[in-house]
C-alpha cells in the first residue's frame, strides 16, 4: 500500500510540474507579444509626431514673403574741389627684331605626265531594249543576284550605278524573268515601274508573262499575271520550235485529257501554238478523234482557220479523218464556230 501512494504521489508532482511548465511558457509568449505590441505603438506615435512637426514647418517657410533684392552699392561722390586724376596711356609694345627672310628657292621645271591612254566609251542601253544573250558584266551580274534574293533596295542602287534593266543572260533571261521564276512579287511591281520590257523572250521563245502562268503557287500566279498585263505583257505566238509547256499541250490534245489541257493553258500554255509542220493542238485532236479536247480547245479560242504546211484546216482535216464514228460530230463543231475549209 505504501508503495502505490509513493507512486501517486509521484505523479502528482509531475503533473503539477508540467501545468508549471505551461503556464510559464504561455506567460512569457504572452509578455513578448505584449512588448512587441507597445513598441509598435510608439513607433507609430513617433511617425505620426514627425510627420506634423514636417506640416508645421512647410507652412511656416510658405507664409514667410520672400526677401527684398538687395540693391547694388555705388561709391560715394567725391568730395567738391578734389582733383580728378586721369590715368596714364599705356606705352606701345616694343618692336621685335624678326630674322631676315630666306631667299626662295630656285624653280626647278617639272616635266608633264604623259596623258593616259584613251579607253573605250561606256555605251548605255536604253530601258526597254536588251542586251543580246551573252557574259554578263559585273554590274549586270548584281543586279542578278539582288533580283533572286528579293531585295528592291539593293536593285535600286544596283540601277544608279549604271546596270541595264533588260540585260539578257546566256539563256536569254532577263531579270524580270529572274524575279518571275522565283516569284518575287515585290521585285516585279518595282521592275516594272523602272522600265522593264515584259515582252522580251528567252531561248526557248518565253516572255515574263509565259513563265509567270507556269509559277506553281496559285496566289502569287495570279498577282504576278495580273501585274504583268497591266504592264503591257502578252503570250507571243509560237512558230516552229516549242516551249515546253506548248509540247505538254500538244500531248494532251493528243491523248484527250481535257484537265491537264485546262492546267496547261492556265499555266501559260498558247492555244493557237503552231508546231514545225503547221499543226497546232486543235488539228493534233481532230486527228485522234477526240470530241472533247476539240470542244475544250474551241470554246477556249483555237482558231479553227489555221493551217498547216499542207494548206489544210481543221474542217478539212476533220472530213479526211480515220476516226468515222467522230467525224461528223467533229465537222458539225468546227462549222459552227466558223471554220472553213
Amino acid at each position: 500500500m505504501r508503495q502505490q501512494h509513493a507512486q501517486r504521489d509521484r505523479v502528482l508532482r509531475s503533473s503539477q510540474r508540467m501545468e508549471q511548465r505551461s503556464k510559464g511558457a504561455n506567460f512569457a509568449a504572452s509578455d513578448r507579444n505584449r512588448q512587441s505590441l507597445h513598441w509598435r505603438r510608439q513607433q507609430n506615435q513617433h511617425r505620426i509626431q514627425f510627420q506634423q512637426l514636417l506640416r508645421r514647418h512647410m507652412a511656416q517657410n510658405r507664409s514667410q514673403p520672400a526677401p527684398p533684392p538687395v540693391a547694388a552699392v555705388r561709391p560715394p561722390p567725391p568730395p567738391p574741389g578734389a582733383v580728378k586724376v586721369t590715368p596714364l596711356p599705356a606705352p606701345p609694345p616694343a618692336a621685335v627684331a624678326q630674322p631676315p627672310a630666306k631667299p626662295a628657292p630656285p624653280k626647278v621645271a617639272v616635266a608633264p605626265k604623259p596623258a593616259p591612254p584613251p579607253q573605250p566609251a561606256r555605251v548605255n542601253v536604253p530601258a526597254g531594249k536588251s542586251t543580246s544573250p551573252g557574259k554578263l558584266s559585273n554590274i549586270n551580274a548584281k543586279l542578278f543576284t539582288a533580283v533572286a534574293k528579293g531585295k528592291p533596295g539593293n536593285i535600286r542602287n544596283i540601277i544608279r550605278q549604271g546596270a541595264n534593266i533588260n540585260a539578257a543572260g546566256p539563256d536569254g533571261m532577263t531579270p524580270l524573268m529572274v524575279a518571275v521564276q522565283k516569284g518575287r512579287i515585290k521585285n516585279i511591281t518595282y521592275l516594272l515601274k523602272a522600265g522593264a520590257n515584259p515582252n522580251l523572250r528567252n531561248k526557248n521563245q518565253e516572255t515574263a508573262l509565259t513563265l509567270a502562268r507556269q509559277y506553281k503557287k496559285k496566289k502569287a500566279r495570279k498577282r504576278m499575271v495580273k501585274l504583268i498585263r497591266k504592264a503591257g505583257g502578252v503570250e507571243p505566238p509560237s512558230a516552229g520550235k516549242l516551249s515546253m509547256i506548248d509540247a505538254k499541250l500538244f500531248k494532251a490534245a493528243r491523248i484527250g485529257k481535257t484537265a491537264n489541257i485546262k492546267k496547261f493553258l492556265r499555266r501559260g500554255a498558247n492555244v493557237n501554238a503552231v508546231r514545225s509542220d503547221g499543226m497546232t493542238p486543235l488539228m493534233v485532236a481532230v486527228r485522234k478523234g477526240r470530241i472533247k479536247s476539240l470542244r475544250f480547245l474551241l470554246n477556249k479560242g483555237a482558231d479553227p482557220n489555221m493551217r498547216n504546211k499542207k494548206n489544210q484546216t481543221a474542217l478539212a482535216q476533220a472530213r479526211v479523218s480515220k476516226v468515222k464514228k467522230a467525224r461528223k460530230r467533229m465537222i458539225k463543231l468546227i462549222i459552227a464556230k466558223g471554220g472553213k475549209e
